[in-house]
């Protein structure tokens, strides 16, 4: 059973980990899907063998990712959502997390990253979170990352957008995210 992300919302991150990795590239947008299917094809010739931690993320989840210290990041890009006939909508993430499973340690995950962050964007255009300015991140991820010339967030790769077409995607995803949250729940801005 899906636990309530606003009553329980580290369950909720730990049952969305849970889901098949097939299940997480369908949580994509299809045009970020089809780019990080051809990223993992690339990283696995190279011997990689990565996975996604994290494609759609709710929005509360990252409301209580921001409270508890993981992020600054209120609005994200996982949050998106496309609307979808008979189903009001439909996860559509902007943005995926990827990791490597069985890596030894942070030197191992640093050489990994560099490679995902190389391959996201000078062959698909992607934004890395390998290339974040420090300021913009929390101090522990910053302090952890930063000796290995990495930015902050490291697995995360998005799509990338032009100011207005950033700001276009923001919009719709707080439009359609105010349906999943309860009328209390602030939408994040």
């Amino acid at each position: 059973d899906q636990p309530d992300p606003y009553r329980d919302p580290e369950g909720w991150r730990k049952w969305a980990m849970s889901w098949s990795q097939q299940e997480k590239f369908d949580t994509l947008h299809p045009l970020l899907r089809s780019r990080v299917e051809a990223i993992f094809d690339d990283l696995r010739e190279l011997g990689w063998a990565p996975e996604i931690n994290y494609g759609w993320r709710h929005p509360a989840v990252q409301a209580s990712l921001v409270v508890e210290g993981y992020t600054k990041t209120k609005w994200s890009h996982h949050g998106g959502v496309l609307p979808t006939p008979g189903l009001g909508w439909a996860a559509a993430a902007l943005a995926s997390d990827t990791y490597l499973p069985g890596a030894k340690d942070d030197a191992e995950r640093a050489r990994f990253y560099t490679a995902l962050k190389t391959t996201a964007e000078a062959r698909y255009g992607l934004k890395s979170g390998a290339s974040y300015k420090p300021e913009g991140g929390p101090a522990g991820a910053v302090a952890r990352w930063a000796p290995y010339g990495l930015g902050w967030d490291p697995a995360h790769v998005e799509l990338r957008r032009s100011e207005e077409e950033r700001d276009a995607a923001r919009e719709v995803i707080l439009v359609d995210s105010r349906n999943l949250l309860e009328p209390s729940e602030p939408v994040w801005a």
